[in-house]
């Protein structure tokens, strides 16, 4: 009970850090601590975020949203930095 109460704080703290809903520390911890399946473990990770999800989606649909650019220009503009930064590291062998 004290472990579970301990790993629910510290994924708690880390997952509002990052800005996740802490399914990427929930899953290893039910499986390695507590010893549940792979398949139960992320089927509770999602139930856990549902709540997470459903209040961010609620308040993203209400936010009022920049209007979208009509012109495809400025998108093509933005599009086309992106292949020379990224060729180099195309070109590594890892």
């Amino acid at each position: 009970m004290i472990a579970g109460v301990a790993a629910g704080f510290g994924i708690g703290i880390v997952a509002a850090l990052l800005g996740v809903a802490g399914g990427e520390l929930l899953i290893p911890t039910l499986v390695l601590l507590f010893g549940v399946d792979i398949k139960l473990a992320g089927s509770l990770s999602l139930a856990v975020s549902l709540p997470t999800m459903l209040v961010g989606f609620a308040r993203g649909s209400k936010a009022k949203q920049p209007p979208r650019r009509r012109s495809p220009r400025g998108d093509l503009r933005e599009i086309s930095i992106l292949p020379p930064r990224r060729s180099p590291h195309a070109s590594l062998p890892f």
